[in-house]
């Protein structure tokens, strides 16, 4: 999987061709079966015969930084067209996220499976509520992007939407 996620991320690239959306579903497909194998291994790592958990888990920080990165334009590709969406605000949520694990796991010495975590709860946490919560962001862009589209197509006026309009222009 992980040669067929990098070979199709590079055809994505040579040919600058982006697919509607589901890559990010892969690389977060990959990423999430990876950290749940780590979190799953973690208790049996410091074994003598199980020496090749730590290379492994080194390895993986650092192949799943390209990942993130084509994690973070496909989003951002998404976004620039269409608004945020609560699925975009996740998917900034977890670029954002992995963009503070993934140095921690590659760089520190101790390499604390409670880091992991506690900062995904706290990340979950912030995104769910209060003003800057995935609801109330994604409300404000698509409610945005609307009022832009009807005032550009002159059937918002005075802010009250005229209907007597036969076409619309995206």
């Amino acid at each position: 999987y992980f040669f067929i996620l990098y070979a199709y991320i590079g055809k994505i690239l040579l040919a600058w061709d982006w697919p509607q959306g589901w890559v990010s579903r892969l690389i977060l497909g990959f990423i999430a079966t990876g950290l749940a194998s780590l979190l799953l291994v973690h208790p049996i790592r410091d074994r003598i015969e199980n020496g090749w958990i730590k290379t492994a888990a080194r390895w993986f920080y650092l192949v799943i930084i390209p990942l993130t990165i084509m994690l973070f334009l496909a989003v951002w590709q998404r976004v620039s067209e269409y608004g945020i969406t609560e699925g975009r605000y996740l998917g900034i949520a977890t670029v954002a996220w992995l963009c503070v694990v993934t140095p921690y796991f590659i760089l520190s010495k101790k390499k604390k499976i409670l880091f992991l975590t506690v900062s995904l709860c706290i990340t979950v946490f912030i995104v769910s509520f209060g003003p800057w919560g995935m609801f109330s962001v994604s409300e404000k862009s698509q409610v945005g992007r609307l009022r832009d589209l009807l005032a550009n197509n002159r059937m918002l006026v005075d802010g009250r939407v005229e209907t007597n309009h036969d076409t619309l222009r995206f």
